[in-house]
């Protein structure tokens, strides 16, 4: 197959060929019909981007490749008919190409898939579509360096014919050929619509799309690598076209080699799999463009299937940089290289998060369950939940809803981030469950001195069943008793004001029960308290439920604890940690007064303080790592002095922790301090990990206004906070859009890291196939979205890379003249509020300017990242107006209150309607009247046209006017309040 350019062979002398070569061929003219299969993609591509293809660089650009590369290809008519209806119903479809209208503004031409090089392919002639195929699989794999292998492939072709020419045969296409021109922007241009075209269609068959990256993931397949790199692509692409001309047509094939899955992974038809490496399966795609039989057996197999290959191709490039020897590059397919949203991001954070938490990560549940107990008891408290924890949250709540294949995805998700995103919050793991498990942590965020109580009697009982060889025997253990300082309320409950109180902590079965040889009794619990000879103790007393008093205090003393009145100021107190090693701490404890057992109701009595000695172990976390926790409890052994209890009990296990939550046990107060305060998050998170959870926490809230958008998944190779759009997010200081833009162009890239502060100026950035732009600046001006709303709409400016949009300085506008003299009324207003700019548009064009951002690599030749100069310009009925600087005016303008927003107000009756205090009001009602404006008070009529009204607030700036921003109606009492100076108001309504 060939193009449609073709001439007989010439021999001749040199001379001759170079005087044919200078024949000047406009390769615009020639125009071919389309086949049929894509008429339907032409109808549905905006008028601008049809001009483009038909008659623009995209057609010339096509239509010179075509001679480059379209000669001996193999006959594909079935493939280019089975594309051409699948291209047209991806166009067709108005969740993925939506029409622009006027209420998108200047951007409304700008609107919808970019098919641009299809369409430019499909009217280049017979087989041209090929080269839009060829476009896609070097788009799919080489992303940023795409532009570089064109460059590559041309220059090394032209060098191929040239020297064909030096023979005594040659066809004059190939004299035609080689003195092509193709400059590299235009190269450019023509694979950034290939990549807008990618996402666009990717976004059509998710499903589709997403099991075959999946699989590609486990093959590892590298494509062949040699120096000549426009011989070894385009052997690769006819390859790829020859296979699949075969699957369409219902012919089953075995691929050997991996040049037909990257055209399966870049052109959207999807032939049934049979996949024979690890358990040997068929994959039914149920494509209705693949003809039954078209099945594609893949044999192929990673031996290292955890590194998620996919299929990688490198290539020495010598036209990627201004100097040096070739730069070998590699590009790829896997699902590191896929894009995701990001909602399917924070299920892979919550994989890293919780990578060390269990082994598998079908135990995911268990850390789900754990967070949304968690915000259950946040909640409860009646304040936000800390910011950083939001996509945690979001993230479980998600993944304990979904099942069947959402769960799937859900866990593949969390497993990648797992696996391969060690470093996306930061190098440090996370504690499990933020070292809620560790004893002294969960002791001290139970609720009630009970509660705390049931915990170490438990923990006793456990190592006495589960005994570590590092801690006390069992009789030791069970010669002990627990002292604890009630809260606050317990302490008020009490009406006692004592210091201490002492239990006995043995518990268990009778038969593991210490015996009173002198009553025969079983050992039980003693609750023992300081008794002031100054207090009473009511017997509703909460410390006395479910015990009772002795008669005759005095005389139990002998079951009082020797040097109980002196106790504990001369002993070590230890820690109680999880695993071992306690730390001393100097906490002499103050002598205390007239101790009184108090006995269960069951009358049993334990001589557990005859054998008390006074090594104590404490459990409170000392004050220097949290000082909001206050409460204490202590346990105490039978032990010398100058060999303390060193007691380890083991950290509770993440079910334990969420049923504690759940059971409502747990100090929901005490926890929203634990996770705020930053000595805390320091010890039990990390501060990279809440700085990079946080910074997570607004992408999410940048994101949340345009969920349609994708991110790319290799932005997990950084911490995110390292971007400096995540700076001083736990200040509240944000830049606005500035900020939001950063914060989408690093997720945009995958790599990005641009300082907020250079792009204050920047009202938009289109990037593949979508349009970011400042939402406030495409709203009512009177009520604006938050500055930091980014608005996402499906086109681009069809440049290359990422071009951040800026106005230029000193915008100009249509001057009054003096032949327009008869169309400026200037009446006087009469009270009512109308829409006299009906025909308002918005456009956008270029002034051609471009200035590259500094993004750290230097000697490139192309710029993936710049300032791109754009001009919105008033229309009226077709006719320029003005051009706009909308960014200035909402900012500068509100800042300087230049421009202000007339405030809302209760004011009722004839005052809202009385403007007689002003000496004159003049509407104004064209554009002609705006700019040769009256002198006096005025007031622009553009009532309910939130375009036009953005437009004349702006015009009006940009004259100097003092602009003051009405609703749908104007209330005279509050203008007549202004601080301003009446002859240079001017009102928008």
């Amino acid at each position: 197959m060939a193009s449609n350019i073709t001439f007989g062979l010439i021999s001749g002398k040199n001379e001759n060929t170079v005087a044919f070569a200078n024949i000047n061929l406009d390769f615009a003219i020639v125009k071919y019909a389309a086949p049929p299969e894509f008429h339907g993609l032409g109808l549905s591509l905006s008028p601008k981007r049809r001009r483009e293809a038909e008659d623009g660089l995209s057609h010339t650009v096509a239509r010179k490749l075509a001679l480059l590369f379209c000669q001996d290809l193999p006959e594909i008519p079935n493939l280019i008919k089975a594309y051409g209806i699948r291209a047209t119903k991806i166009a067709e479809n108005p969740l993925i190409n939506p029409r622009g209208t006027h209420l998108d503004g200047a951007f409304q031409d700008h609107m919808g898939v970019d098919g641009t090089s299809l369409w430019a392919s499909a009217t280049s002639g017979k087989g041209v579509v090929a080269l839009h195929l060829l476009a896609c699989m070097i788009s799919r794999i080489w992303k940023r360096r795409a532009t570089a292998i064109w460059a590559e492939m041309v220059a090394k072709r032209k060098a191929e014919l040239q020297k064909r020419l030096e023979g005594d045969f040659f066809s004059s296409d190939e004299v035609t050929a080689s003195v092509i021109q193709l400059s590299r922007e235009q190269l450019a241009n023509w694979d950034a619509s290939a990549k807008a075209w990618l996402e666009s269609a990717d976004t059509a068959f998710p499903h589709k799309q997403t099991q075959l990256m999946l699989i590609l993931d486990n093959l590892g397949i590298s494509l062949p690598s040699r120096p000549n790199v426009d011989k070894v692509i385009t052997d690769a692409w006819k390859a790829a076209l020859r296979f699949m001309e075969n699957a369409v047509v219902g012919i089953p094939q075995t691929l050997k080699s991996g040049e037909v899955l990257l055209a399966l992974s870049a052109w959207h038809l999807y032939p049934d799999l049979e996949v024979l490496h690890g358990h040997a399966r068929v994959i039914k795609q149920y494509d209705s463009l693949i003809t039954p039989g078209g099945i594609v057996t893949i044999g192929l197999q990673n031996p290292n299937v955890d590194d998620d290959l996919g299929i990688s191709w490198s290539l020495p490039l010598s036209h990627l940089q201004h100097y040096g020897k070739p730069v070998v590059s590699t590009g790829s397919v896997n699902t590191r290289a896929s894009r995701i949203s990001m909602h399917q991001l924070q299920l892979v954070s919550l994989g890293c998060i919780t990578e060390s938490w269990v082994k598998r990560v079908q135990d995911t549940t268990l850390c789900a369950e754990f967070f949304l107990a968690l915000r259950e008891a946040l909640r409860s408290v009646g304040e936000d939940v800390p910011l950083w924890l939001k996509p945690v949250f979001s993230s479980s709540d998600f993944y304990l809803r979904a099942d069947g294949e959402e769960r799937a995805e859900a866990e593949r998700l969390i497993s990648f981030g797992r696996r391969r995103c060690p470093g996306f919050l930061s190098k440090g793991q996370i504690p499990t469950a933020f070292n809620f498990g560790k004893p002294e942590v969960f002791v001290e965020l139970l609720k009630e001195s009970e509660a705390k109580i049931r915990f170490l009697r438990a923990s006793v009982e456990n190592e006495r069943k589960n005994p570590l060889a590092r801690n006390p025997g069992p009789i030791q253990l069970s010669l002990g008793i627990i002292r604890y300082r009630p809260s606050k309320q317990e302490d008020n409950d009490d009406e006692l004001g004592h210091k201490m109180a002492l239990e006995n902590w043995l518990e268990g079965d009778s038969s593991n029960r210490q015996k009173d040889s002198s009553t025969n009794r079983d050992a039980s619990h003693d609750k023992w308290i300081v008794w002031r000879k100054s207090h009473t103790l009511s017997p509703t007393s909460s410390i006395l439920q479910g015990h009772q008093l002795p008669e005759h205090p005095a005389s139990d003393s002998q079951f009082i604890p020797r040097g109980f009145g002196v106790w504990g100021s001369n002993s070590q107190v230890r820690s109680l940690t999880s695993n071992g090693g306690a730390q001393i701490l100097a906490k002499p404890t103050k002598q205390l007064d007239f101790p009184v057992a108090i006995r269960p109701q069951r009358s049993t009595l334990s001589k557990m303080g005859s054998w008390l000695q006074s090594s104590v172990a404490n459990t409170t976390v000392p004050a220097t790592r949290h000082p909001h926790l206050s409460k204490e409890i202590e346990i105490m052994g039978d032990a010398p002095i100058d060999e303390p209890i060193e007691w380890t009990i083991p950290t509770l296990p993440l079910q334990e922790i969420t049923k504690a939550l759940q059971d409502k046990i747990l100090d929901e107060v005490m926890i929203l301090q634990f996770l705020t305060h930053k000595a805390a998050i320091s010890e039990n998170l990390g501060l990279d990990n809440y700085s990079s959870l946080l910074a997570l926490n607004f992408a999410s809230e940048v994101y949340s206004s345009i969920p349609d958008a994708r991110v790319e998944l290799s932005t997990t190779n950084f911490p995110m906070h390292s971007f400096y759009w995540s700076n001083h997010l736990a200040a509240g200081q944000r830049l606005g859009h500035a900020r939001s833009l950063s914060c989408v162009a690093s997720f945009e890239s995958g790599y990005l890291n641009i300082r907020p502060e250079e792009l204050r100026e920047v009202m938009g950035m289109s990037a593949g196939s979508s349009l970011y732009i400042a939402q406030f600046l495409w709203s009512d001006p009177f009520l604006p979205p938050p500055t930091n709303v980014i608005r996402r709409s499906i086109g681009n400016v069809g440049k290359q890379g990422i071009a951040f949009l800026i106005s230029p300085l000193n915008p100009l506008m249509r001057d009054p003249g003096y032949d327009n003299w008869q169309n400026v009324q200037h009446e006087d207003f009469d009270g009512s509020f109308e829409n006299n700019f009906p025909e308002t548009s918005l456009h956008l064009s270029f002034t051609g300017y471009e200035q590259a951002l500094n993004t750290g690599q230097h000697g490139l030749l192309d710029n993936e990242v710049y300032f791109l100069q754009a001009v919105v310009q008033a229309y009226e009925k077709g006719n320029w107006v003005a051009d706009l600087d909308i960014l200035s005016a909402l900012n500068t303008g509100l800042d300087s209150k230049t421009v202000s927003r007339l405030p809302d107000c209760k004011h009722t009756g004839l005052v809202v309607e009385d403007f007689s205090y002003l000496d004159q009001l003049t509407s104004i009602d064209s554009w002609a009247e705006l700019i040769d404006q009256p002198s006096n008070a005025a007031i622009v009529r553009a009532n309910g046209n939130w375009l036009a009204r953005l437009a004349v607030t702006v015009v009006a700036f940009q004259k100097g006017r003092q602009v003051f921003i009405a609703s749908e109606k104007v209330c005279w009492k509050c203008v007549q309040g202004l601080r301003c100076n009446p002859s240079s108001l001017l009102i928008v309504c």
